[in-house]
């Protein structure tokens, strides 16, 4: 699903560059998506 809306916002935003943008979308929102779900283990 991620992919699919980095495709369709690159193909908007950067219609001549739809490759290279698509690919920093999709990579920015990977990133995004590990920093919100990442956690520290709970080792007490």
């Amino acid at each position: 699903m991620l992919a699919l809306l980095c495709a369709l916002g690159a193909r908007l935003l950067f219609p001549g560059q739809l490759l290279p943008a698509a690919f920093a979308l999709f990579t920015a929102g990977l990133l995004a998506r590990w920093l919100a779900t990442r956690r520290k283990p709970s080792h007490v």
